[in-house]
């Protein structure tokens, strides 16, 4: 009986994120805000890092 309760409580709680992460991203989407854009600038930065420590690296041999 409580367990039951629990298992409905999280499936709930789960369903409310679902939704709110569907609401975000439609506000994303909304405002022309690319799903990920952060991670992409992050990831094309450390890139650019990596890139330039290869050149040094080969310059300096």
């Amino acid at each position: 009986e409580q367990e039951e309760r629990r298992v409905v409580e999280e499936l709930e709680e789960l369903q409310r994120e679902h939704m709110q992460g569907k609401i975000e991203k439609r506000c994303n989407q909304y405002f022309g805000v690319e799903e990920g854009w952060k991670e992409k600038q992050e990831n094309q930065a450390s890139q650019e890092e990596q890139e330039n420590q290869a050149k040094q690296e080969k310059q300096s041999k």
